[in-house]
C-alpha cells in the first residue's frame, strides 16, 4: 500500500513539475547574456569580441539573435519585418554585463571609439556618466530613432 501511495505521489509531483516547467518556458521573451568568443553576429557574421558594443533582437517567438555592433543591429532592422520583433536590447558601453532595452538608452556617435564594424555608435544609460562620456569622446548624442534613421540611410533604404 505504501508503494502505491508513493507511486501516485511521485506521478503527481512529476505532473506538477511538468506544468511548472511549461509555464516557465512560456514566459515573456527576453535577452540572453552575450558570450564573447562564442556568439556570432547575425549581420556581419563576426564572432563577438567585446560585449560592450553588442546588442540583441528578441523575436515574438522568443528567438534571441546576437549582434556584435549596435550598428549591425540597427542596419539588420531595415530588412526585418517589425511584426516579428518582440524587443531590442543593447549592452551598456560602461557596464557591459547588462543588456537594456534600446528605449532606455542614449546612443553616442563618435570617431574616438573603434567599434567592431567601425560604426562608432555606443549605448549608455542616460545621466551624468553618459554626459561625461559624450564630452570626453566628443560624441553626438542620439536617440534610438536617430540610430535607425542613420541605418536606413547607411543601407540605402
Amino acid at each position: 500500500m505504501a508503494t502505491g501511495a508513493t507511486g501516485r505521489l511521485s506521478r503527481r509531483l512529476a505532473a506538477l513539475l511538468a506544468v511548472l516547467a511549461g509555464a516557465v518556458g512560456c514566459g515573456r521573451p527576453g535577452p540572453q547574456a552575450l558570450v564573447e568568443g562564442a556568439d556570432v553576429c547575425d549581420h556581419c557574421h563576426m564572432t563577438m569580441v567585446e560585449r560592450r558594443f553588442g546588442g540583441e533582437l528578441v523575436s515574438v517567438t522568443g528567438k534571441v539573435t546576437p549582434f556584435d555592433d549596435v550598428g549591425c543591429l540597427a542596419i539588420a532592422l531595415v530588412e526585418i519585418d517589425s511584426a516579428r520583433i518582440h524587443s531590442l536590447w543593447v549592452s551598456d558601453f560602461l557596464e557591459p554585463d547588462s543588456l537594456l532595452a534600446v528605449e532606455r538608452m542614449v546612443f553616442l556617435r563618435t570617431d574616438s571609439v573603434r567599434t567592431p564594424m567601425g560604426y562608432g555608435i555606443v549605448a549608455v544609460r542616460p545621466g551624468a556618466r553618459a554626459d561625461s562620456l559624450a564630452t570626453a569622446l566628443d560624441a553626438t548624442r542620439l536617440a534610438w530613432s536617430d540610430v535607425t534613421e542613420w541605418a536606413r540611410e547607411a543601407s540605402g533604404r
